[in-house]
Parts: C-alpha cells; structure tokens; sequence
C-alpha cells in the first residue's frame, strides 16, 4: 500500500505556528529572557521546598517509629 501526500502551500498563510510575522527587538527578548529566568526561579523553589518537606517527614516518621 502507498501512501500519497501532496503539499500544497496557502497563499494566505503569512506565519507558521511558532514563527513570529516580524522580528522581535533586543529589549523584547530580554524581558522574555527575566520572566523565563523569574519563572524557572520559582519552580525551583517549590520543588526544593517540597523535597525538604518530604525529607522531613521521613525522618519525623521514622523518629516517631523508633519511640514506639
């Protein structure tokens, strides 16, 4: 079985998905840069926070095993 396929372009299509129609400027991109920075920030706060909660509780549990 063969499978055809033909592409044919749309004239009325200026931007794929993903492409931008003009070129962003340096200060643009620098603010995308500080909230992606701020955001990866943040995540990584909850995470370790989280981590450090989890940890905690293994160990109070297991203090909490050895007094019974």
């Amino acid at each position: 079985m063969q499978v055809q396929s033909r592409f044919e372009p749309t004239p009325h299509v200026h931007a794929m998905a993903g492409e931008c129609p003009e070129p962003l400027s340096l200060e643009t991109i620098a603010v995308i840069q500080q909230v992606l920075g701020e955001v990866l920030h943040g995540l990584r706060q909850r995470v370790t926070a989280q981590a450090a909660r989890e940890a905690g509780a293994i160990e109070y549990t297991s203090w909490l095993q050895r007094l019974h």
